[in-house]
């Protein structure tokens, strides 16, 4: 395992990975059912929790027996995205998963003799935090050294064995956090609660951000707006992230024309070939229907 491990974290992609006996799953599903008893879930919280988790494997099957799980993090490529709009400047931060990754570490597994399985809907950030690759912040998001909360997240099962020392660690917060309440205070929509582990996800200006055409709702304050997908403004703000977001080199620039035909909601395939390019390689096609309310109302705050 000490091998697999040396040649996955010793690659140009700055992965780290922890393998756990898949026995422990079962404190994961204990963690989840205290969150269910212990915290007042709205709806979608509740389908998470009730429906969407994958809390326990399905039955082996008749080649592939489970006997670890593998968690992997790698930090995203960190893009300062310019739109150019009426002689003014609108800053966009990109942040992407790397390309590659998965496919590397299922290489490393599969050249070593052993099967990986991706399995969707782990409670992903839990086992980063309780295998010691990541910490909680106040925000509920996970963060790691070296990356931040800029970081992706990958679980798998896996048919080798996990038989050397693990970590495995009760639920914490950074260290950091203690005495800190920045992510509070410079919530927009004050959607990340003081007492409270599970942030209202129903007033993250991320929810609303990512989903739909419809103006924004009254309770939103037009000062919030400053991404063109998703909210920044905890994880800007986090001393966690300081030295990654100080240290983006890489710059991407939108002319006042490309800003102009991302207003127009112009559909992405009549959009001219290197705008169309930059929308698919940035992400921003993902939510491209929300991109024109999303970056006029960014726009209104320069």
């Amino acid at each position: 395992m000490s091998d697999i491990k040396q040649q996955i974290e010793s690659n140009k992609y700055g992965i780290k990975i922890a393998v756990i006996p898949v026995e422990l799953l079962k404190d994961i599903k204990s963690d989840i059912v205290k969150l269910r008893e212990s915290e007042e879930l709205n709806g979608f919280q509740q389908w998470i929790m009730n429906d969407a988790y994958v809390l326990e494997l399905p039955d082996p099957e008749p080649d592939f027996t489970a006997k670890s799980i593998v968690i992997a993090i790698s930090p995203r490529n960190m893009v300062r995205g310019i739109f150019n709009y009426k002689n003014k400047k609108a800053e966009h931060i990109f942040d992407m998963s790397q390309d590659g990754v998965n496919d590397f570490i299922h290489g490393v597994f599969n050249s070593n003799g052993y099967k990986l399985q991706s399995i969707d809907w782990f409670p992903q950030k839990r086992l980063a935090v309780r295998s010691g690759l990541a910490e909680y912040g106040r925000n509920n998001i996970v963060y790691a050294d070296g990356m931040g909360s800029f970081l992706a997240l990958d679980t798998y099962k896996s048919d080798m064995p996990c038989d050397e020392k693990y970590t495995w660690r009760e639920v914490k917060n950074m260290d950091l956090c203690d005495g800190c309440n920045l992510c509070i205070e410079n919530c927009p929509t004050k959607a990340i609660l003081p007492d409270r582990f599970l942030i209202d996800n129903v007033k993250c200006l991320t929810a609303v951000n990512e989903n739909g055409t419809e103006p924004f709702p009254d309770w939103i304050p037009k000062t919030a707006h400053h991404r063109i997908v998703g909210c920044f403004r905890c994880q800007d703000i986090c001393p966690k992230n300081q030295e990654i977001l100080n240290n983006i080199t890489e710059t991407l620039e939108f002319s006042e024309e490309e800003t102009n035909l991302l207003l127009s909601g112009t559909p992405i395939e009549n959009l001219p070939q290197m705008l169309k390019d930059k929308a698919y390689k940035y992400n921003i096609s993902g939510h491209y229907e929300s991109t024109p309310r999303n970056l006029s109302a960014m726009l209104e705050n320069i």
